[in-house]
Order: structure tokens, then sequence, then C-alpha cells
């Protein structure tokens, strides 16, 4: 670097130093004047502009523009006899301040750590940048006046191999090596440096220069980089699946070794090759879509179909991949191929096994179901049922799944508590079966079968319930009608009996009564009169005695003509006697038109009116009402009596039982009789101290096959 102006050769042209301007409003140069280039000036100093005659020396301003700012110095015009006049540069020294200062700036917030060393003797480190305290922690002094403190601070590990390539640098003129370096505080940092050797106009060494900078964030990236190709490779090399990866073409740049299971090949006949190879040419026009979305960055997601193995048989494969990107670009895919084949051919066997389940379940005349056990062995929820349950029951499998409440609501009251006790029961046998009354979508109640078998896990603790309903409504209906058949049978024999013997005597005392008072009545007093009265009244009684009791347990044939319920309730009212105080509200309906017949549903509406305004001695409100509900019409007769006791319930079906005076316990039981012969029901609901509702059901068109039925 110069130490004085120069760069003004003999002709006068200033070369070697740039400014941007000469400004001399009243100097030689011309007023006004601005140079802005030193092209400008050699051009005017060659051409002789640049002069004027009558100044010795004049001193004028020169504004110099650099880089680093603005830098002001003097400018002398010399005047020289004969020659032109020179411009001598004083901006020498400020100019190289400023380089030096540039210089200092970029050594010092550059990332790399510039330094000069000796070629020769104790090769000691002659200049380091001040970055080198930033980086590595230690001042710039104690490696320059130390000239072992460079070696000293390497790696043990690295030392020998970085001085190797230290001398190197001297024997070949460069070098590059990574080593550790210490820090400060103690640690290692990786270090790569570069060096140069400098060398005279006759070949000889000089200086080395160089440059270091701290790599250790990207070798702890290469290492982690290290360990995760590792541990994929040890991945990938004991998958049972196979691992591949392929370059933009399709070609397979890595397989792992499980390929030679899956398709025959070892996983170097694969790698090169296309993916195109190991399909069947029916799968590349489906793989092709799949492609062009992992070129597109979209990952493919279990993507089944078939794959050709060495020996040209088929497998049947499942793939997952994924497009491979760097840099933000895709440069291939990486995926996994998995032999489905075992699990297809369970998957065929499976579904072979279920339809073979769905055809014997649909086929089932039961409804089967499945369960889970309560939290505290109460009962079990229903989580799978048949579809039969339709056809059964009317209602849809979704509503007894997930809702126990739905069961638990159309169970008859009276079958809950065996049902409860059957389930405990259970819990124990491992099995229970047990009958209920269920309330079918019409309205009725069917009598259901349930057979329940209970799945134990390892520790015998109760984790599911399998079981089968039937409806046994018909075997029900058959064996109640049996039982009542064999019990009609013998009340009929003994009511005959009963009724032969009974009636000849109660002949014997019609006839006196009619004598007594045809031939006797003269003389008979006002209380022999009551007498005969009152013996002819309960001859009458006992004669409907032994009629109803004929009447219950003789086979009925009934006579069906078309009425409605409103023409017969109007004929039984007609016939009764209603005392003052009780007011009767008549809401029933002449629509629809039914089936059955008159005179002996006459009869039951007739009792049940009796029995409500029995009822209500201290008076009171009866309301008969009809209502259609489905196939059937419900009348309701609802008193505001005394309503009746448990007791009183549990017995009111059974003949001969009474809670009247005069009263043989015939009625209901024949009412019951008479309704269920058309096919329908009869039941009540009461409360003490509010009153009894009956509520006959009877089908619109009975469905009365097996019996004798004569239509009018």
């Amino acid at each position: 670097m110069p130490g004085s102006p120069s760069g003004i050769n003999s002709t006068g042209v200033y070369e070697g130093w740039i400014f941007s301007g000469v400004c001399d409003p009243k100097g030689p140069l011309g007023v006004g004047s601005l140079h802005h280039d030193t092209r400008t000036i050699q051009r005017e100093l060659r051409s002789g502009d640049m002069h004027s005659s009558g100044f010795s020396d004049v001193k004028e301003p020169l504004v110099y523009y650099a880089e680093t700012g603005v830098i002001e110095a003097e400018c002398q015009l010399h005047r020289v006899k004969g020659a032109p006049y020179y411009l001598v540069n004083r901006i020498c020294e400020a100019e190289l301040r400023g380089t030096r200062d540039r210089l200092q700036f970029l050594l010092s917030s550059s990332p790399a750590m510039i330094y000069t060393a000796k070629t020769y003797g104790d090769y000691r480190t002659t200049f380091i940048s001040e970055n080198f305290k930033t980086v590595l922690g230690h001042e710039p002094r104690e490696l320059l006046e130390d000239p072992n403190f460079w070696t000293n601070h390497i790696h043990p590990e690295d030392r020998t191999q970085t001085l190797e390539t230290e001398r190197r640098v001297l024997e070949e003129g460069r070098g590059i090596y990574e080593y550790r370096f210490q820090h400060k505080d103690g640690s290692y940092r990786w270090m790569r440096e570069e060096a140069r050797l400098l060398r005279d106009a006759a070949g000889n060494p000089v200086e080395t220069v160089g440059y270091w900078i701290d790599i250790t964030d990207r070798k702890h990236a290469e290492e982690e980089l290290r360990e995760s190709e590792e541990r994929f490779r040890g991945v990938a090399e004991r998958s049972i699946d196979g691992i591949f990866e392929t370059d933009l073409e399709g070609r397979v740049t890595y397989v792992s070794p499980s390929v030679e299971t899956a398709l025959g090949y070892k996983p170097e006949e694969v790698v090169g090759t296309r993916m195109e190879r190991y399909l069947p040419e029916s799968e590349i026009p489906r793989i092709a879509p799949s492609w062009a979305a992992l070129m597109k960055g979209m990952h493919v997601v279990g993507m089944q179909g078939e794959m050709l193995r060495k020996d040209g048989t088929h497998v049947s494969a499942e793939l997952n991949a994924s497009p491979i990107i760097r840099d933000g670009e895709i440069v291939g895919v990486q995926g996994i191929i998995r032999d489905i084949t075992e699990r297809k051919r369970a998957e065929e066997e499976l579904r072979a096994a279920r339809e073979r389940l769905d055809y014997v379940i649909t086929s089932n005349p039961a409804v089967i179901f499945t369960a889970k056990p309560r939290a505290d062995y109460s009962d079990y929820n229903v989580t799978y049922m048949s579809n039969r349950v339709v056809e059964m029951l009317g209602f849809e499998p979704r509503q007894f799944i997930g809702h126990p409440e739905f069961w638990d609501g159309r169970v008859h009251a009276d079958d809950l508590r065996h049902i409860s006790e059957a389930i405990q029961r259970m819990w124990k046998e491992g099995h229970c079966a047990y009958d209920y009354r269920f309330l079918h979508k019409d309205g009725t109640y069917r009598w259901i079968r349930e057979e329940a078998k209970v799945i134990r896990d390892a520790a015998g603790n109760p984790v599911e319930v399998m079981g089968y309903w039937t409806d046994v409504t018909e075997q029900k209906r058959m064996e109640e009608a049996l039982l009542k058949s064999q019990r009609l049978a013998t009340i009929g024999e003994t009511a005959a009996m009963v009724g032969h013997d009974l009636r000849n005597p109660l002949q014997g005392i019609t006839g006196a009564v009619y004598y007594l008072k045809t031939k006797e009545d003269s003389k008979l007093s006002k209380e022999g009169k009551e007498m005969l009265q009152l013996i002819q009244e309960d001859i009458g009684r006992s004669d409907k005695i032994i009629n109803d009791l004929l009447e219950y347990s003789k086979e009925l044939h009934l006579e069906l003509s078309q009425t409605n319920v409103k023409s017969i309730t109007q004929d039984a009212l007609a016939k009764v006697k209603i005392p003052k105080g009780i007011r009767v509200v008549n809401s029933t309906k002449k629509q629809p038109t039914i089936d059955l017949d008159v005179g002996r549903m006459r009869r039951v509406f007739l009792n049940l009116i009796r029995n409500a305004v029995d009822a209500m001695p201290n008076g009171g409100t009866l309301t008969i009402a009809s209502t259609r509900s489905g196939s059937n019409v419900r009348i309701t007769f609802r008193d505001t009596g005394e309503g009746m006791t448990t007791e009183t319930l549990a017995k009111l079906w059974s003949p001969l039982f009474t809670t009247k005076a005069k009263g043989m316990g015939f009625g209901l039981p024949i009412a019951k009789h008479l309704v269920e012969a058309h096919g329908g029901s009869i039941s009540v609901e009461t409360m003490l101290g509010k009153g009894s509702t009956f509520i006959v059901t009877l089908p619109i068109k009975p469905d009365l096959e097996g019996k004798e039925v004569k239509k009018k």
C-alpha cells in the first residue's frame, strides 16, 4: 500500500485513484465546472483543457465520495513553465484509512475467522480477525502470542490428522480440513478450515492465509441425519413389510430385504428397476392416478391391488406412499408395501361366515341378541338384535340397542319380578330361560320366551350375554285353552249334576209356592205372602246360578253380526236401573263397525255397568268411552267408586268369588270368557278411594279360526 501521493505520470494523466468530482468555481478548471470521474479528468488532461495561465499556486477544495462516506482533501495546481498544470492528489492517506476500516468491518461481521500465518519456524499465527473471540471465546492475542495455542486446543482425536493436513498445505499449496477445537467454555466446536499458501515471484512460500468457520450445527444435523438413517435402515431391514424408495421416474433406489419374502427377488435385483415391472398389466392404469397424486405432493393411503412375484404368481398387496421432498422440491417417492394375501383370504372366509350367520339369523323365527352386563349385574343391555324383532313385536332393533328403558317400559308389570330373579340365577348358573309378556306395537301383549347364556372372560367374569327370543303367545293360548277346557269340562260335569240335583227340588218348591199363592192366598197373612215372595225370588236366583254355571262351563257358539259399540252400550244401559246420584256419561262412538255376538257382548257390558253402579253406593260418575287402536276397539268403563284391594284383584276373575252379599261370583269370569271367545281381552286398573276402570279390547274383525261361529 503506497505511503505518499502518486499516480500522475509524465504525461499529466492521473492514474490509480478514483474520486467522484472536482469543484473549482473560480480556478483554472473553469467556472462552475464539475468532473464526475477519472476518465473525464484523463480525457481533459490529454486534450489540454485543464490549464490556465496567470496562476502559480491555487488551492481549492476537493470533494471525494468514497464508499464509506464523504472525505474532504486538498489538491494543488502547480504551474510548470512550458508544460500543462499537473493535478496532485493528497487523499491517499484518507483512502487508505477508509479501506482499512472497510476491511475491518468485513472481517468482524463475517462468520468466518480470517487468519495469516508464518510458513517457517514456529508457524506462528500473524493475524486473526476480531470475531475469533465471538466464535470461540478466546482473545485474539492468546492465539497470536502462543505458537502452540492452536495445536493444544485441537481435540486429541483430531490432532494427528489435522497436523498432517496442514503439512500437505505447505507442499500442495492449499487444503480443506475439519476438526474439533476447544471453546473457552471447555466444550468442543466443529471447525472447517480452508488454507492457501502465498508465494513470491520466485515461487518461495511467503505466507499462509485462510479462514475458519464454525460448522458445529451442521455436524450435529449430519449426526442426527446419520442416526435417523441408521434407525430407518434398522427398521426397514427388520420389517416384514416391503419398504422402498424411488426416483421421479419410478426407478427403485432402495428396497428392504423383506422384498425377497414377498416377491421372491433379492434387493439388488430390484434396485435400479422400474416399479411397473412388478405390476400386472391390469394394475398399471389403476396405479397411474395415485402416482400422479404423489407427484403433486399428496399421500396415498391403503391402496390395494395385485403384484407379480418372480415365479409369475400374484400376491395381494396394500400400498401406503408419500412424496420425498427436499428443499421444497419433490425428488422421489417412499412407501410401504404390505402383503395382504393372508388377510384377504381371512377376510373372504369371514365374509362367507358372516353370510352364513346372517342367513341363520334372518331365516330363524327367533330374535337373536347380544348384550353387555350392567355394572351392578341387575340386568343386561342389548348391543345387537336381529331384524326379526320387527316381525315379532313391531319395533326396530335400534329402539332396543342402547335403550334399556325401552324394554323395561314394555314388559308387563306382573312379570318384572320373576324376570329379575331369573337373571340373578343366570349370573351364577351361566344360563336362564323365562317367559314374560311384552307390549306389541299394536297395543296387545305377546308372550315371549327368552333364553340366554353368559360369556365369561379368562378370570370367569361375565363379559357378554347371548340369547334369543321366541314368540310363545300361541303356545300360551293353547296351554291356557287346554287348561281351561279341562277345568270347564270338570265344572261342566259338576254343573250338570248339581243342576239336575238342584232343579228337581226347586221345581217342587216352585210348585208349592204356586199352589199356596193360587189356592191358599186368602188364608195367608201379610207376612206369609212376603215369605212366599222371598221364596220365589230365591228360586229365581238359584236357577240363575245354575244357568251361569252351565254357561261358564260349556263351549260357546257365537253368532256374529255387524254392529257398533254405541248401539250395544245404549241397549245395556236401557236394561239397568240407574240410581239417583249416579251420572252416566256415554262417550262411545258408532265407528268403526265390528263383528261380534251382540247378545253375549250386551251381557258383558250389562255386567260391567251393574258392577260400576254397585261400586258407587254413595253416588258418582260412570264414564263409558270407546277408541280405535289399530285393528282393535278399546272400550273403557270408568267409575269413581271405592276401588279394589290387592287381594280382591288377585281373585277377581275366579268363579265363585264375590264381594256382594247376594252374588255367586260368576259375572266377571263369564264376561272374561265371552270377551276372550271373541279374540279380545279384558283388564282392570284400580286405585283405592279413586275408583276402577275396566278395559275391554275387541278385534274389529276377529280371527275365530277353530271356533264354531255362525254369522247372521
